[in-house]
């Protein structure tokens, strides 16, 4: 989703929403957890430090606000730094691919970058 991030409403941000109100949000090493199941994320990506696997939560979210994250974890301004987003700031679906970095070692995946999104 495309955003006006929190901390700066002068900023869009684009994350996933991972949850909605009322869900119990964890993460305990690299796997989310919503209501206690686990999510399966194969877009996901952590670097070699440890960062925020440490763990999250539980966190339940509040009505009127999803939880977003970041598909590089380690590395994301989300929903486990400024907390849950109020749904007011969400300005839609993101369309298209802006960027896009290699799975392995460093480089940009040319072929996907304005990749239109299903």
């Amino acid at each position: 989703m495309v955003f006006r991030y929190p901390l700066d409403p002068n900023r869009d941000f684009v994350k996933r929403v991972v949850g909605l109100p009322c869900e119990t949000i964890e993460m305990r090493q690299t796997t989310v957890y919503v209501n206690g199941a686990p999510l399966t994320e194969p877009y996901t990506r952590y670097e070699d430090y440890v960062g925020y696997r440490h763990g999250f939560g539980p966190f339940t979210v509040p009505q009127g606000a999803v939880f977003m994250m970041g598909d590089n974890r380690d590395n994301s301004q989300d929903s486990r730094v400024w907390g849950p987003l109020p749904v007011e700031n969400i300005r839609g679906k993101a369309f298209v691919i802006h960027w896009s970095w290699k799975d392995e070692g460093w480089g940009v995946r040319w072929n996907r970058v304005a990749r239109l999104l299903d």
